[in-house]
C-alpha cells in the first residue's frame, strides 16, 4: 500500500516519494503557498502545520528553532521515509496571494479619477 502526502483544506493528496519536500508537493499540486526566497527557508512564509504523519520527516533544521512543535516550513520539511500518510495544513498568516486560472470571470468597470482630454 502507498502512503499519501494529504493537503485536507484542498482536497488533493498526492504518493509519497523519499527525498522530497512538502513545497515541491505544494507546487505540483497547485495549492497556494508562499516561498519569495524559492525555498532557502529565509521568508518563512511557506509555514504549514503536520497534523499527522510527523514521524515520515526529517529533524527540524536549525531555520525552524522558533516554530511550534508541530509547525515546519515546507521547503525544509523532507520526506523521509514513507511509512504512514502525513496531513498537512497551511498557517496562512497574512495575505494570500493566487493567480487566477481564469474560471469565474469577473467584468470590472474602471472610473479613473482622472481622464484623458
Amino acid at each position: 500500500m502507498r502512503h499519501k502526502t494529504h493537503f485536507p483544506q484542498f482536497d488533493r493528496e498526492e504518493d509519497l516519494l523519499k527525498e522530497k519536500n512538502i513545497l515541491d508537493y505544494a507546487r505540483e499540486l497547485k495549492i497556494p503557498m508562499g516561498s519569495s526566497c524559492r525555498g532557502r527557508g529565509i521568508c518563512k512564509e511557506c509555514r504549514i502545520v503536520i497534523e499527522k504523519g510527523y514521524e515520515v520527516l526529517n529533524k527540524k533544521t536549525e531555520l525552524e528553532n522558533d516554530l511550534n512543535e508541530n509547525e515546519r516550513l515546507a521547503c525544509q520539511a523532507i520526506i523521509k521515509n514513507d511509512s504512514a500518510d502525513i496531513h498537512i495544513r497551511l498557517s496562512h498568516k497574512g495575505s494570500l496571494e493566487q493567480i487566477s486560472t481564469g474560471e469565474g470571470k469577473k467584468e470590472v468597470k474602471l472610473n479613473p479619477l482622472t481622464k484623458k482630454k
